[in-house]
């Protein structure tokens, strides 16, 4: 049996317009974790997370891919106001 994945990008635009060196892959990884807590609660979070990954992110362009399962996608991409409450200065 093959996993289908979703792999999501998105730009963070930030509401000062300065960039932000210090968020990493982990940082992110970990917000989005829990905006799906939050959201979804423990079962949400846990049939979520088993092919959630940041797959890239670049901290001068903005720009992030997101991996997910196909059946998880749309909690990701609902997540979107909550990740931004979690990492402070986004304007999405």
């Amino acid at each position: 049996m093959r996993y289908k994945n979703r792999f999501l990008v998105f730009e963070l635009l930030w509401r000062d317009g300065k960039r932000d060196e210090s968020l990493n892959e982990g940082a992110l990884l970990q917000a989005s974790r829990d905006a799906i807590q939050t959201n979804f609660g423990d079962l949400g979070l846990g049939s979520s997370m088993t092919s959630f990954q940041v797959k890239y992110w670049n901290p001068f362009t903005n720009i992030c891919v997101l991996r997910c399962g196909r059946d998880s996608s749309k909690k990701a991409v609902k997540n979107a106001n909550t990740i931004s409450e979690k990492l402070k200065r986004l304007e999405l």
